[in-house]
C-alpha cells in the first residue's frame, strides 16, 4: 500500500465515522429555549430591604456607656496583675540548614543564568 493510498483510506474512514456519528448527535431533543429564557420563567422572591434597614429593625444589645475610668465608681482599686511565664528560647535562633538551602538555590540560579548568557553569546558557525 503506497503512502497516498494509506492517506486516502484514513480520510475515507474518518468521513465514514463522521457520517455515522452526525445523525446520532443531532437526534438529541432540542427545545430551542435559551437558558436565560428558562431562568426568566421561574418565580424568584427578591428581598428589597437593604442590609442597613434590616440591622435597624433588630433590637440592639444594651450598650455600656460608662467610661473605663468610672467603672470602679471612684474607689481607686488596683488593677489586676496578670503574670505569664515567658517562653524559653532554645538555640541561637539561626538555622544553618535553611541558610545552606538558600545559598544552594542562589548558586543554582546563578549557574543557570550564566549558562544561558554564555549559550546566547556563542559565535554563529558557518555551515
Amino acid at each position: 500500500m503506497t503512502r497516498l493510498n494509506r492517506i486516502r483510506s484514513h480520510v475515507v474512514l474518518a468521513l465514514a465515522v463522521t457520517a455515522v456519528a452526525a445523525p446520532a448527535a443531532s437526534a438529541a431533543r432540542i427545545d430551542g429555549v435559551t437558558p436565560d429564557a428558562r431562568d426568566a420563567g421561574r418565580t424568584v422572591v427578591v428581598d428589597r430591604v437593604s442590609p442597613d434597614a434590616r440591622d435597624a429593625g433588630r433590637s440592639a444589645a444594651p450598650i455600656d456607656r460608662v467610661s473605663p475610668d468610672a467603672r470602679d465608681h471612684g474607689r481607686r482599686e488596683a488593677a489586676p496583675v496578670v503574670l505569664s511565664n515567658p517562653a524559653i528560647v532554645t538555640g541561637d535562633g539561626f538555622h544553618w540548614f535553611d541558610a545552606g538551602l538558600g545559598a544552594a538555590a542562589l548558586l543554582l540560579l546563578a549557574g543557570i543564568g550564566s549558562a544561558t548568557v554564555r549559550l546566547r553569546r556563542s559565535p554563529v558557525r558557518a555551515a
